[in-house]
């Protein structure tokens, strides 16, 4: 992470230079091997109407043919994409993509208050949002690190997807 702190403002975070840093990101995580990547880049590109990167072109390409002639039992696999791991369930992931961005931005907002004094000692902020939103306090924290484990640009493509709703 850059120690930027992302704008949740999405009117503010949009625009071509954006997009540009979101896909060269993207290509930088797509080179270390999340292959997840592919997928978003090919997405952001038909959303904004630009071309395909193509290191994304390529791959996804190559995975088409490889599962046509047969290479692979399914597209998943032909992408490289990641199985959840065999302990988690799916609907563990479906929540912190649905509840982490917003937990991390309550946090945030009760943090920056300056009513909240109180609660900014150890926890009372954290155990405030862990009840609002009824989870446990621990999983309001990591909610909160894997938000901020984020790149700046990932971070603000979960930011714009919340407030768009």
């Amino acid at each position: 992470m850059n120690g930027k702190k992302p704008n949740a403002d999405a009117s503010k975070i949009t625009g071509s230079a954006f997009i540009q840093s979101y896909l060269e990101d993207a290509r930088g995580l797509f080179e270390a091997g999340d292959r997840r990547c592919v997928l978003r880049a090919i997405q952001w590109s038909f959303l904004h109407n630009i071309a395909v990167p193509p290191w994304a072109a390529k791959h996804f390409n190559q995975a088409v043919d490889d599962f046509m002639e047969m290479r692979f039992r399914c597209f998943d696999e032909a992408l490289g994409l990641p199985k959840p791991p065999k302990s988690k369930h799916i609907n563990t992931h479906r929540q912190k993509l649905e509840l982490a961005v917003p937990v991390w931005l309550r946090v945030r907002q009760l943090r920056d208050a300056p009513r909240q004094k109180k609660l900014r000692g150890a926890g009372g902020v954290l155990e405030r949002v862990a009840e609002e939103f009824g989870i446990a306090k621990t999983t309001a924290r990591k909610y909160c690190d894997w938000v901020d484990a984020l790149s700046e640009s990932y971070r603000n493509t979960l930011l714009i997807r919340f407030l768009s709703k």
